[in-house]
């Protein structure tokens, strides 16, 4: 049975279990080498949103939740997160209650940038074009805090 590392949307259950219905309990566990960030951009025309996104960094960690899936709801998963590429850090994930390691492979979603995107996405904060969906804010405030690659952070 695979597994999901959540950091944005996946961290929070409501958001969760609309792609995952079985993955109610979650661990809590941090991602070394990956930064997360406000760059994962989407939008209609005449309207941007940012989302949380995951780029790596070696110097960096995200926390976050794992939990199981199925392997249909890894593929549900692939396609509600397809701006986003699954990469596999099974070697690399840690989790932070017990000794307990997952016994098949777990998947972050890392931000999928077409050519030049990236430099543009970094380290820019939201502004007032590119809105931040609300539902991050209290997951983000409560987790790591981390901000973007070589800043202090959204520090308390």
């Amino acid at each position: 049975m695979p597994y999901i590392f959540g950091y944005g949307s996946l961290i929070e259950q409501e958001s969760r279990m609309q792609t995952t219905p079985s993955a109610m309990y979650v661990l809590p566990a941090r991602a070394p080498g990956f930064a997360r960030g406000w760059w994962a951009r989407t939008g209609a025309v005449g309207f941007s949103t940012t989302f949380a996104g995951a780029i790596p960094e070696k110097a960096s960690s995200v926390n976050g939740v794992v939990y199981a899936v199925s392997k249909e709801e890894l593929e549900a998963t692939n396609q509600r997160e397809q701006g986003y590429t699954p990469t596999d850090i099974t070697d690399t994930v840690q989790i932070l209650s017990g000794r307990y390691k997952p016994a098949d492979k777990v998947w972050i979603y890392v931000n999928k940038f077409r050519e030049g995107e990236r430099q543009q996405s970094l380290p820019s904060p939201p502004v007032s074009h590119r809105a931040i969906v609300c539902r991050y804010l209290p997951d983000w405030l409560s987790s790591d805090r981390t901000g973007f690659p070589g800043s202090r952070g959204l520090r308390p």
